[in-house]
């Protein structure tokens, strides 16, 4: 993987405090769809009561190797969940940038990452096609000496999907967004929590929910757990099928269970 850093230089960098997180930031957007497993998963996303009893459940499997994705060179099945394959994957190198300030006794550092991929998911009547973009963001203030405060980054995902369908478009900023048809038809998108036990208070989201114009969840993604999962409502028809499991693909590629 190749970085490309602008402003600061390197030598700089790496003495300020928010190295790790610049670093995190990198990393978070690093052009791989498949990594080892935590040590300690978080819990599976808590599904809403309709989906939970009507979805189809598929366990989703990654590619091994190549262990690192060369950039700008395809790989057939990169995901595979159910009767989908994800194929063509290809992501472009990964680009980043920092900066720094001081205001009197105040110390304002930033990064930002960006980086763009496209795939085709096979396993419907037809392929379809998606290029998408994701950028991770951060910053932070603090006086000199100090430690640097935890600070989640940023993240925005935008993908274009094309399919029998027509053209779709996927935003999701933070875990919360929506898929838009040209033709005005919307799929809401937003964070799903896991709990280790009833009892439990939701925790931090670990997993991300899709619901139809009515209301009704569609499909979601699980990254909690041993392993990732889709669910898909089985009552689902082609190419509303195929467009979900597209949107779920472009999620599942962008790592979103650092969001």
């Amino acid at each position: 993987m190749e970085v490309v850093m602008r402003g600061e230089r390197l030598a700089a960098l790496l003495a300020a405090p928010l190295l790790i997180t610049i670093v995190a930031v990198i990393v978070s957007l690093s052009p791989r769809p498949a990594r080892a497993a935590p040590a300690a998963p978080a819990p599976s996303a808590i599904l809403p009561a309709e989906l939970a009893s009507s979805g189809e459940v598929l366990p989703v499997s990654r590619r091994r190797k190549p262990l690192v994705v060369i950039p700008n060179h395809p790989i057939d099945r990169a995901l595979v969940f159910g009767a989908y394959t994800v194929n063509d994957y290809s992501a472009g190198w990964t680009t980043s940038r920092s900066r720094s300030s001081r205001w009197g006794s105040t110390a304002s550092q930033s990064a930002e990452g960006k980086r763009s991929f496209s795939f085709a998911l096979h396993g419907g009547a037809e392929p379809l096609l998606a290029e998408c973009d994701e950028r991770a963001a951060v910053a932070t203030t603090c006086a000199p000496g100090e430690p640097v405060p935890p600070t989640a980054p940023d993240h925005s995902l935008r993908c274009t999907l094309q399919g029998a369908g027509g053209p779709f478009e996927l935003s999701v900023v933070n875990g919360r967004g929506e898929l838009v048809s040209v033709s005005g038809d919307r799929f809401g998108v937003s964070a799903l929590g896991g709990g280790a036990s009833r009892w439990d208070p939701p925790r931090a989201a670990t997993g991300l929910l899709l619901r139809a114009p009515s209301g009704h969840p569609v499909a979601a993604v699980d990254f909690g757990g041993r392993e990732r999962r889709v669910v898909l409502e089985r009552s689902l028809q082609p190419p509303q099928r195929e467009l979900v499991a597209a949107a779920t693909a472009a999620l599942l590629l962008a790592d979103l269970d650092r969001w």
